[in-house]
């Protein structure tokens, strides 16, 4: 199956995840740190103590918001070219926003896993769209440490 297209861990993918946590944050804007963290979280929220996770659980997945920083900037330009986000300036930069367009065009989108994805963005945005950045960070360092540990150790 070479040259077969991959559909996952695409800009897609990762961006209608961005799409849904921003549309649950409306009218919050958020950062592209803040926003690595929460797809993160969205995607393995039963690690965080809520609903079952949209994706199933990989051994790895601790480490993960450390190496898809680009993958979640390209996915948030891709979908502020189609006119669904906007890059807002900040004092620290730029932030994201769902343009009003947003909610509608996710609407649109009913399989299961869209409901579990919006079901799953809900519950992200209500327990940390409002934690600081360095918070949010720190207990996802800890949790790479802890992964690291259970790997390592028999």
């Amino acid at each position: 199956m070479s040259g077969a297209i991959n559909p996952f861990n695409t800009p897609l993918e990762t961006g209608v995840r961005l799409l849904t946590l921003l549309v649950e944050a409306f009218p919050r804007a958020l950062s592209l740190d803040h926003l690595v963290m929460l797809d993160h979280v969205l995607v393995h929220t039963a690690d965080f103590g809520g609903p079952p996770s949209v994706h199933p659980a990989s051994p790895y997945r601790a480490a993960e918001p450390y190496v898809r920083r680009e993958l979640v900037h390209r996915s948030l330009v891709l979908f502020r070219c189609r006119g669904l986000l906007n890059e807002i300036p900040s004092e620290r930069g730029f932030a994201w926003e769902a343009d009003e367009i947003a909610a509608p065009f996710l609407e649109t989108l009913n399989a299961t896993y869209h409901k579990k994805l919006r079901d799953g963005a809900h519950w992200t945005v209500e327990k940390f769209a409002d934690t600081p950045e360095i918070a949010l960070a720190s207990a996802m360092g800890e949790r790479v440490i802890s992964a690291i540990g259970v790997e390592v150790l028999p």
